[in-house]
């Protein structure tokens, strides 16, 4: 390793050190607590998604760059995520178990049938189609997610007008059974 390679590695390093520092001591201890599991059933949900949903991301964000050379008549080479791949060969398309490390946090390559003068611009599309992908992703997951609290917001309030109604359904019909309860007793008496 060179002293570079070393130099920024101990950078990195530090950073990522002062940075978590700076969460533990200025994020309150309640809101982190939250973001624990506190069940079986949470901790097993905690750390398989802590585990698969950086390759799912991966998946997305790499499909969307297969799918810009696919879209633009390209051929696929390679498509690999983690472990999974899928690659041509003789042209023949095979799934297989990826070996290779290099490739493991995800790798999708086309190329163009010929060579023609547009290639530059066929290959930014291909670029840019893999973040934006990620951006659309992650868009429907947080409009998702407020939709969802949008949502029990308006139930939650809806639930409390319902309730509401009916106390003062049942406040009335106490009412008018306690008058007639008091008039048949009356009538009774008399």
């Amino acid at each position: 390793m060179n002293s570079k390679t070393i130099k920024d590695s101990l950078i990195g390093l530090f950073l990522g050190m002062g940075i978590m520092l700076c969460a533990y001591y200025l994020i309150p201890k309640e809101s982190i607590l939250k973001l624990f599991p506190n069940t079986p059933l949470e901790t097993l949900v905690f750390f398989s998604s802590v585990i698969l949903c950086p390759f799912f991301a991966i998946f997305l964000h790499e499909l969307g760059h297969l799918i810009a050379g696919l879209i633009q008549g390209f051929k696929l080479q390679l498509f690999v995520v983690a472990f999974l791949g899928i690659k041509r060969e003789d042209d023949k398309v095979k799934f297989y178990f990826n070996k290779e490390l290099q490739f493991f946090g995800g790798i999708a390559a086309t190329s163009p049938p010929k060579v023609t003068n547009n290639l530059k611009k066929q290959f930014a599309y291909i670029l840019i189609a893999g973040p934006l992908s990620s951006l659309i992703f992650a868009g429907t997951e947080v409009s998702e997610e407020f939709i969802a609290k949008a949502t029990e917001v308006y139930t939650s309030a809806v639930l409390s007008k319902v309730n509401e109604q009916l106390e003062a359904v049942e406040a009335k019909f106490d009412e008018s059974l306690t008058e007639e309860v008091s008039t048949a007793s009356e009538e009774l008496v008399s």
